[in-house]
């Protein structure tokens, strides 16, 4: 089954590796309503897309997003052919390597034996360096919430955004901010949201 209802709410399974469960965040979010709960099955990222749920919940029945420590991330595998890849977004972008971020600086450019051709518009590993475990941000936001209210996010690892891993537009209030920083930045913030306290969130 997909859900499991229980006192007129339900919880909605993600879980890409069962077939009994949704296999993406976007059908499983057009599926909630107030009450119901988002559950990532753990282990089961990461999610390489946007989860935006259009859906609000109410004081009483607040939509709940449990991730159980999963990623929802911007990244996306590079594939390098004889040391070289044409990245698929233009510059500026953010690298990991092996799940770390790559770190960049304007007099030396990327560090872990990485280069950006500019002229060229690709990138060069340095002789030596593993082509494998690279990825490149290629998002401008990964968590979207627009017009919305009553979201509760939890345990929910946001990474790899080319802009604003959290993207709040609209109207709504009374949201609360993902568990856990992913590495998109490292501020943490009240936001204003329609007039109203949005809760705090970390990206």
């Amino acid at each position: 089954m997909l859900w499991a209802q229980c006192a007129f709410s339900a919880s909605v399974v993600v879980n890409p590796n069962a077939s009994d469960a949704y296999q993406d965040l976007a059908s499983a979010a057009a599926a909630l309503s107030a009450g119901d709960t988002l559950w990532l099955a753990p282990d089961s990222g990461p999610y390489r897309e946007v989860l935006h749920i259009r859906a609000s919940g109410t004081e009483a029945r607040p939509i709940i997003i449990e991730g159980n420590g999963n990623e929802i991330t911007g990244f996306e595998p590079l594939v390098f052919v004889e040391g070289r890849c044409s990245p698929s977004v233009a510059y500026p972008f953010v690298l990991r390597h092996q799940g770390q971020r790559v770190m960049e600086s304007e007099a030396h450019g990327f560090s872990h034996g990485i280069r950006y051709d500019a002229k060229q518009g690709r990138l060069e590993l340095l002789p030596g360096i593993s082509p494998e475990g690279w990825e490149i941000s290629t998002r401008d936001f990964v968590l979207r919430i627009q017009d919305a209210s009553y979201q509760q996010y939890r345990d929910l690892v946001v990474s790899g955004s080319l802009n604003d891993g959290i993207n709040l537009h609209g109207e709504g209030r009374d949201l609360s901010r993902p568990h856990r920083d992913g590495g998109c930045g490292s501020l943490l913030c009240s936001v204003s949201y329609g007039g109203q306290a949005a809760g705090y969130f970390s990206w």
